[in-house]
């Protein structure tokens, strides 16, 4: 696969992140039925654990662009085959720092548990 297949949101550069701030999933997948995120959360279907790392999202400006944000911007650039997840997928452009990171979960499907792998809040 070339660049032009690359997700939106690696297109610009970018680290794809799920904004769960403010969700909702059953207005979400009402809203966007077309959209997969439940296959992948909080684990592939096919996986038997994930990891998953919580971010201080408001550490991340100026360099965060959150879901809506990044919405019009993909309508904005009309690369609509791109993948991009509504809403639910934010962007951080650039590194992503570890000084960003407020814990590491290990989730396990056989037990449906988020195990904190690492505290980094009192950091």
């Amino acid at each position: 696969m070339g660049l032009e297949y690359f997700p939106f949101v690696r297109s610009l550069g970018g680290v794809s992140l799920f904004d769960f701030r403010f969700f909702d999933p059953n207005q979400y997948s009402e809203l966007y039925p077309f959209s997969m995120w439940g296959t992948f959360v909080p684990c592939k279907q096919n996986e038997r654990a994930s990891i998953w790392i919580e971010l201080d999202a408001e550490s991340l400006s100026p360099h965060f662009i959150d879901g809506a944000k990044l919405v019009d911007c993909w309508k904005k650039s009309g690369q609509f085959s791109r993948k991009l997840m509504p809403i639910i997928e934010a962007a951080h452009i650039g590194p992503l720092p570890i000084k960003h990171f407020l814990k590491v979960l290990h989730y396990e499907r056989a037990t449906n548990l988020f195990t904190t792998l690492t505290d980094l809040s009192l950091n």
